[in-house]
């Protein structure tokens, strides 16, 4: 996350870094979406509507205003913070639920990819995507990915190797990936009990951006259509609950 929201939140940013920020909010999607998440899951009380939420934090700027007329020199931070958490409300409710699912798949990720175990098909692939397991469980997820992607190339349709892939690769932030690894998981459909379309949602969701977001969106429906596996949380994280 830029560091100058926090920073503005908290009331640390210069009148110039105000005027920079609020001018880049408006062009800069990413930057919006960032604000729009920090607003509504970092600074705003839970078990409220979120839309109730910035509505109001925002009218407790234009209250502080009014209450300074007339507008000098000094009462500009007010001013500028009133453009700020409106760029912010109007993206929040644009984008309706990304900042959430981005949300739910971080900490999805951090409840489910800690530690990983391994289902052991052969002698030799079990060997080596087991070597991939204990370096991911023990903190180095870029070579348990390098690992797997040589095994891929002996075996590409090797459904284990494919998932631990996609996980490492998912926790390395290499987002583009990771989804790529899942796709091909879930293009299998000789598998039981398939994780693969849920995973790449999982992917998107955290790579973030209104086009992955829609995709991810798109899967998680997929997933409860098709009953595949995840489907508990995508409804979940569909419905909002």
């Amino acid at each position: 996350m830029d560091k100058r929201i926090e920073a503005f939140i908290n009331n640390e940013l210069s009148d110039e870094e105000i005027a920079l920020l609020e001018a880049q909010l408006r062009t800069d999607k990413r930057l919006a979406e960032e604000l729009a998440f920090y607003l509504s899951v970092k600074k705003l009380a839970a078990g409220e509507p979120r839309r109730l939420k910035l509505e109001t934090r925002h009218k407790e700027w234009q209250e502080k205003r009014r209450e300074k007329a007339p507008l000098q020199l000094r009462d500009w931070r007010w001013a500028a913070a009133i453009v700020v958490i409106g760029i912010g409300l109007a993206w929040l409710l644009k984008t309706g639920t990304g900042a959430d699912l981005h949300e739910l798949s971080g900490g999805y990720i951090a409840q489910n990819f800690e530690t990983l175990s391994v289902r052991m098909s052969g002698a030799d692939t079990g060997d080596s995507l087991q070597t991939a397991i204990n370096a991911f469980n023990g903190g180095d997820a870029g070579a348990a990915l390098a690992i797997c992607e040589e095994i891929l190339r002996r075996d590409p349709g090797n459904a284990e190797a494919l998932k631990t892939a996609g996980i490492a690769a998912l926790k390395s932030k290499d987002y583009d990936k990771a989804i790529q690894f899942f796709r091909l998981l879930g293009d299998d459909t000789s598998l039981y009990g398939n994780p693969g379309r849920f995973y790449e949602a999982v992917a998107r969701l955290q790579k973030g951006g209104e086009q992955d977001t829609k995709q991810a969106e798109a899967l998680l429906d997929e997933v409860i259509e098709k009953d595949l596996e995840g489907k508990k949380e995508a409804e979940k994280w569909r419905k909002g609950d």
